[in-house]
This record gives C-alpha cells, sequence and structure tokens, in this order.
C-alpha cells in the first residue's frame, strides 16, 4: 500500500543504439510500404553507414530488425542493383536497400 517507485531516466549509450535500432526497423517498413511489398514478402536488407556508432546500433540489434522486417539477410553494404532509400537516423545517415526474396 505504501511504496516507493524509483525510475532512472538515464540514457545509457545502449538504450541509445536500441532506439536507433527501433528506427532503423521503422524506416525499412516505410521502404516496404514504398515498394508495396506485401507484409509477408520475406526480403534481404541492406544497410549502409559511414557513421562508426549508427553500425554498431545495427550489429547489436540485427536480430530484432531481421526479425521485425521480415529479413532472411541483412548485410552492412549495398545491395547491388537494388535502388537506394538515404534517411537519416538521430543525424547519422543511413543508406536502406531493400530486395525481395522469393
Amino acid at each position: 500500500k505504501n511504496g516507493v517507485v524509483i525510475l532512472s531516466t538515464e540514457l545509457t549509450p545502449a538504450l541509445l543504439r536500441e532506439g536507433m535500432a527501433r528506427d532503423i526497423v521503422r524506416m525499412v517498413q516505410d521502404r516496404r510500404k514504398e515498394l508495396q511489398l506485401d507484409f509477408t514478402d520475406r526480403i534481404a536488407l541492406g544497410l549502409q553507414s559511414r557513421d562508426a556508432e549508427l553500425l554498431l546500433a545495427i550489429s547489436e540489434n540485427v536480430k530484432y530488425i531481421k526479425q521485425e522486417t521480415l529479413a532472411i539477410e541483412c548485410i552492412c553494404d549495398s545491395l547491388s542493383g537494388e535502388e537506394e532509400a538515404v534517411r537519416d537516423v538521430a543525424g547519422m545517415t543511413l543508406s536502406i536497400f531493400v530486395k525481395v526474396v522469393s
């Protein structure tokens, strides 16, 4: 009945990178929509950036990104022959490449 709750609102680097991963998932989902993909389509995903912190966020959360976007593979490079979609993630540039995998 009488209790105290203490909540830490400190944003650690790991939490910030997790937030970046969530932003990336949203951007990939938006890209899937732009390409008029079915929600069940499996994809190959290419994520490219020159920012080390963004690349670390991707590598730490690649399983989550793949699961949420239905990606069979996720590489930190471009996918040849696929159109690049450039997005901003926390002030860092990210290139997204999406290819439907049959």
